[in-house]
């Protein structure tokens, strides 16, 4: 139903000449540019490796090699410099750029602002009423705060984070008042401080106040313009380490070391308050409160500092001279040096660059038309997949690793042949072909293994021998690996791809007559350890691309299913019943998979790990109870939902924890869909209150539905496994009547809308759950009890055996 409806969804895009809606269905809406890039890189990059002669004539020139030919210049051009070269000119004009720091003054007299504004706030406190203690009438010690002195101090703590009650404050909160205070105007010079070397008592005069708050603007006002930066100076390489500081439209340079960093702001400062004041706590508690007012006012420009280091290495010039027209480059015979070798290179970028230039239009078509070549060939996978496995243009996360696994295997075949200059028939099909059946499945191999065969034929200009070498062992490899179960598996892989290469290899050599000694002594060797070794590497990649992509395969999932795993164990050990559970419904999983056609390894294990979270509670499920104790009968329904709910949550992070595959992740919070909690919210509505309001949401399963045939088994297949359990003396029509009542309820509540099961399916699992649930609850046959027989001369009953 689902493929039909698709089907007619594009036909009516085709009608309507609707190029954004056709890739919308073929697609899907989520990802959509993402999707269409991956395709378009498919295209493009191999595309991009096709061989040019003309652009690589000198390719085959190596540093240490003989020139076979005398090279003049056929024209004069710049030599240029290496890659190595003009990364390290690059990166040292990069270091020699100082970082630019912008200096924001609004930022030191907001800073200023904030300290005066607490000197402010300090001398009302100082000067508000302060509090007390009294008796009351009977006789109890009280205390009293003023409200003028509460509401300053709580807007001290507020505003600035200052606790002015604690001990350490006191003297600077409390009033002294002193005949000195008359004549503190005329006392204004160094020599007359007063807290130069005052011991300071339970309290400062006003004067002292006073000088005190200037010091404090005077030291943090030359710290400002000093200049603090918001960096730390040890990441810079020395003290005369340079810096540019911008302040609007004016910039300087400055010295790292004529600057202070926060750090050392705060350093300077408590030295500063050491030449200040004798009195210790004095020194400490100023130098609190300045450190909570001493901020970077030089702030970090890193995108100019940043856009600067590019324009210095854009600066780098690529070239270093010229060679001029009709000049020699290398005689014949003559051993290639580097200075040569590099000469060499730069006429062939220079040709390639004149060709680009002057050839306009000519010089694109052959890049259309190779790119009209690759599509024609993806274009026979592309549409298969489009047809058969829709599911891969609709996850991005499937079309990313078909599409990476085909270039990966287009860049081996550059890298061999047009890198390393290997024969053709060690390029690793096998890799590819291997990964794809594996990953995907046999169709998908077999498919991929065409397309990259004939892909790769193209590309060695028509060289349909290798097309024929590549598409055999390819599909050798596919079919070898289709029914793999075990990694021991592999061995006789191998030795299967190893016998196809020597039989397809032997077919074509003998056909154009090729030497016994070239065949045996040289093409065999190198296809069979190609074959080898691309197989192998295959398989110990395969883990890499599980992660990466986070998909299943056959490996994960049979290690998955092994009772030994550490859940299992915990599931067996902590909720038995939960355990004995799982595997029910797993096995009914099973053969629902089996009947429908869906990936029957893929739901027994998914069925094994759906209720992994009753490990954390399992006393609170029916199935781990023992001796008829219900703890939910104590409990509010709504508290028991939650906990019902609570197994989702703890197996998703179990399912986390232990790394569990995605596909398999899905399925706890799937299998129970949308469903409600039945039992509790009927209890919650029989218990509730005249004027009280029950949610339905609130004894719902969050979701999602099940997206895949897999989940809507397991759904089924736990429904059915639970309901089984409360029947009283179950017989076959009973079983059925249940098995069905539960698909129907399923089916009637929407559950199953997401995913792909049909009416016939739904049909077929019931057939295939019912012999097992039988299996399970099968009524024993009562035999008649025997007459007693005389053994021994002692009488003896045989009753019924089972």
């Amino acid at each position: 139903m689902p493929d039909l409806l698709n089907r007619n969804r594009i036909a009516r895009a085709i009608l309507i000449k609707s190029p954004a809606l056709f890739m919308r269905v073929v697609f899907g809406k989520k990802h959509l540019i993402a999707k269409i890039g991956i395709i378009l890189a498919l295209i493009i990059g191999p595309v991009l490796m096709f061989p040019d002669s003309d652009f690589t004539r000198y390719s085959e020139y190596k540093i240490g090699s003989i020139s076979p030919d005398e090279v003049r210049a056929p024209f004069t051009f710049p030599v240029y410099k290496t890659p190595d070269q003009l990364t390290t000119e690059r990166r040292d004009a990069q270091s020699l750029v100082a970082p630019v720091f912008d200096r924001n003054s609004a930022l030191a007299k907001s800073q200023l602002a904030n300290l005066d504004e607490f000197i402010n706030y300090l001398d009302l406190l100082r000067n508000a009423p302060k509090p007390f203690e009294y008796k009351d009438n009977d006789g109890q010690t009280q205390n009293y705060i003023p409200p003028a002195f509460d509401s300053v101090k709580s807007a001290i703590i507020r505003k600035f984070g200052f606790s002015v009650m604690e001990e350490r404050w006191a003297f600077l909160v409390n009033k002294e008042n002193a005949t000195i205070d008359n004549n503190y105007g005329q006392m204004r010079s160094d020599t007359l401080r007063l807290l130069k070397r005052a011991t300071i008592g339970r309290s400062l005069t006003r004067s002292q106040f006073l000088e005190l708050s200037r010091d404090w603007m005077r030291i943090l006002t030359d710290l400002f313009a000093l200049g603090i930066i918001d960096e730390d100076k040890n990441n810079f390489k020395s003290p005369i380490s340079p810096i540019n500081v911008r302040e609007g439209l004016k910039e300087s340079t400055e010295f790292i070391k004529n600057v202070n960093d926060v750090d050392e702001a705060r350093y300077h400062t408590q030295d500063l308050l050491k030449t200040y004041y004798s009195d210790t706590k004095l020194i400490n508690l100023s130098y609190e409160v300045l450190s909570r007012f001493i901020i970077p006012n030089i702030l970090a420009n890193r995108e100019e500092t940043e856009a600067r280091k590019r324009e210095a290495s854009a600066n780098v010039p690529q070239t270093y001279g010229f060679v001029l027209s009709g000049d020699i480059i290398v005689n014949k015979n003559e051993t290639i040096s580097s200075k040569t070798h590099q000469q060499l290179q730069s006429l062939e970028a220079t040709w390639a660059q004149r060709r680009e230039a002057e050839g306009g239009v000519k010089w694109l078509l052959p890049f259309i038309g190779r790119s009209f070549l690759v599509f024609s060939l993806m274009f026979f996978l592309l549409g298969y997949i489009y047809i058969y496995r829709p599911d891969i243009f609709s996850s991005i996360r499937k079309l990313s690793l078909l599409v990476s696994l085909i270039l990966l295997e287009i860049t081996f075949y550059y890298v061999f042949i047009h890198v390393l200059k290997f024969p053709a028939f060690v390029i690793p099909i096998v890799f590819s072909s291997v990964l794809l059946t594996t990953l995907f499945d046999v169709r998908i191999g077999l498919i991929g293994t065409i397309s990259i065969s004939f892909l790769i034929g193209a590309m060695q200009g028509n060289e349909y021998t290798t097309t024929i070498v590549l598409l055999f062992v390819g599909s050798v490899a596919c079919i070898t690996v289709v029914n793999f179960s075990r990694r021991s598996h592999i061995f006789s892989s191998v030795l299967w791809v190893s016998g196809a290469y020597i039989f397809i290899i032997a077919t074509t050599s003998f056909v154009k007559y090729t030497e016994f000694t070239e065949i045996f002594l040289h093409q065999l060797p190198y296809a069979i350890v190609s074959g080898m070794s691309s197989m192998l590497v295959a398989f110990g990649c395969l883990v890499l691309f599980e992660q990466v992509f986070d998909v299943s395969t056959t490996f994960t999932l049979l290690e998955l299913s092994d009772s030994n795993h550490p859940l299992q164990q915990q599931l067996a050990l902590k909720a038995p019943g939960t355990y004995h559970h799982s595997v029910i419904v797993a096995n009914l999983s099973h053969a629902g998979a089996e009947a429908t056609g869906a990936n029957s390894l893929l739901a027994r294990v998914g069925a094994l790990y759906h209720d992994i979270g009753k490990i954390e509670m399992p006393e609170y499920f029916i199935e781990n109870q023992i001796g008829g104790v219900n703890k939910h009968d104590r409990l509010d329904p709504h508290m028991s939902a939650k906990i019902l709910l609570s197994h989702i949550h703890s197996g998703l992070e179990l399912a986390e924890k232990y790394r569990l595959p995605k596909i398999i992740r899905s399925y706890i919070p799937e299998h129970h869909g949308n469903l409600l909690m039945t039992f509790f919210y009927h209890r919650a509505m029989e218990n509730k209150k005249p004027d009280a309001v029950i949610s339905e949401a609130s004894f719902r399963y969050p979701g999602p539905r099940p997206k895949t045939k897999e989940s809507g088994i397991i759904m089924l297949a736990d429904g059915v496994e639970a309901a089984t359990h409360a029947i009283k003396e179950p017989n076959a029509e009973k079983i059925r009547n249940v098995v069905n009542e539960i698909i129907e309820r399923r089916l009637k509540s929407g559950e199953l809308d997401e995913c792909e099961l049909t009416i016939g399916d739904l049909k077929r699992i019931t057939e295939a759950f019912i012999p097992i649930i039988l299996g399970i609850y099968h009524v024993r046959v009562e035999y008649p009890k025997a007459d007693p027989l005389p053994i021994d001369g002692k009488n003896i009953t045989v009753g019924a055996m089972s």
